[in-house]
């Protein structure tokens, strides 16, 4: 096997999901700041695989990619509008803050909001 085939094996290989609790907090992220209710929930299912997908490929922490990829205000209506209803949270802060804030409730192993 040639050095090149043998690193695209291993790197199909890597197909690990993420823990159940950061794929309820993914679903409820893509929930809340998502505004369109006629969404199925086949849509949803693929937009949560795909948010999976970019976390497991770059090799990131839910902090670090939360941070890369969305902008404060997403971050902060996240916060204000889904986990303030749940939690005392604060949508205040930059990028970082917020990121760490939402990741802190995501690492929980029992994370899951109430309706």
């Amino acid at each position: 096997m040639s050095r090149r085939s043998s690193r695209r094996v291993a790197a199909s290989t890597t197909t690990a999901s993420l823990p159940p609790n950061i794929e309820r907090g993914l679903a409820s992220f893509q929930n809340g700041v998502h505004e369109n209710d006629n969404d199925n929930n086949t849509t949803k299912l693929l937009l949560v695989s795909a948010l999976s997908d970019c976390i497991r490929m770059n090799d990131l922490s839910i902090e670090a990619f939360l941070t890369r990829f969305f902008d404060k205000s997403i971050l902060s209506k996240y916060c204000i509008n889904i986990l303030a209803t749940n939690y005392k949270v604060s949508g205040k802060g930059n990028e970082a803050i917020l990121a760490a804030r939402i990741g802190k409730f995501w690492s929980k192993p029992d994370f899951e909001l109430k309706e």
